[in-house]
């Protein structure tokens, strides 16, 4: 009798935890990269952008000057990250950069070799630039 209550005990036990509910993390939104966030400053054009961070994803219809890139991380041991930047642009160029819970580099940009075509004419409807003429 003693080992049947020892046994049911035991069963419970094992029963419980394997009834414990397992909740996934959850990462949504756009994964906004330190790497690629310094080569982001005014002037680039949206394509330039768009190379860069991908396709934002709020594209207001009614603000189309603004693009905004959210990214949400929820664990189950930690508290959850949100982290915001949104852009602005005037004539197609990049205005201003506002952020929630992204720090940008305050440096000037630096050249990267594999951004440093975005001002020729490697993106899709871009043309080519034209040849100077040389000076005498």
């Amino acid at each position: 009798m003693q080992n049947n209550l020892i046994y049911l005990i035991a069963g419970v036990v094992l029963l419980i935890n394997g009834c414990t509910i397992h909740i996934p993390d959850v990462q949504q939104g756009n994964v906004l990269d330190p790497a690629l966030l310094a080569q982001i400053h005014p002037g680039l054009s949206k394509k330039q952008v768009k190379y860069l961070l991908g396709t934002p994803i709020i594209n207001d219809a009614f603000h189309p000057e603004r693009w905004d890139y959210i990214y949400l991380f929820q664990s189950q041991e930690s508290p959850a990250v949100r982290k915001r930047v949104t852009l602005f642009f005037d004539n197609d160029l990049l205005s201003r950069i506002e952020t929630d819970g992204v720090t940008l580099p305050t440096a000037a940009p630096t050249e990267n070799p594999e951004t440093s075509n975005l001002n020729n004419s490697s993106l899709p409807g871009s043309k080519a630039p034209s040849p100077s003429s040389p000076s005498p």
